[in-house]
């Protein structure tokens, strides 16, 4: 096998059962199944461990400045009840937001693939407004597609 840094190991049958264990009921994994793993620790990004990340990684404060800007468009968006794809970030001026959103996306894309955003004010807001700002959010970050 080539020099690639990640070895491979055969999964042999094993017997698993239901999570809870009462039902009784059990099976097997497939035989011959390979399963890759890397030799070396893969570098930040997608793939860490947790002792290898803080809650500076993943957890992003909102600056005073946006969190008004949010209560801004979430007051004028509390009512709204017209199709969320109707919506467009540009269509509105937060620039706090915008700067907010650079440093998810770096995030997302450079860092652990996830962050929270603390103390959003989500509980202040009327669900039609909840749902617009979430999708204006979204929108900023890559494309926002609706789900059933």
């Amino acid at each position: 096998m080539p020099e690639t840094g990640i070895r491979q190991r055969e999964v042999v049958k094993q017997k698993v059962t239901s999570k809870a264990g009462s039902s009784g009921r059990t099976g097997l994994r497939s035989p011959g199944l390979e399963v890759l793993i890397p030799d070396v620790p893969v570098g930040m990004g997608s793939a860490w461990r947790a002792s290898e990340i803080t809650d500076s990684d993943w957890r992003v404060t909102i600056p005073a400045a946006a969190l008004h800007e949010f209560e801004i468009i979430a007051d004028a968006l509390a009512e709204y009840d017209k199709p969320l794809d109707e919506l467009a970030a540009d269509s509105f001026d937060w620039p706090a937001t915008t700067d907010l959103v650079a440093d998810v996306r770096a995030r997302l894309t450079g860092g652990p693939g996830f962050v929270v955003l603390d103390r959003m004010p989500a509980e202040n807001w009327t669900d039609p407004a909840n749902r617009a700002v979430t999708w204006l959010l979204n929108d900023m970050i890559a494309l926002p597609i609706i789900q059933k």
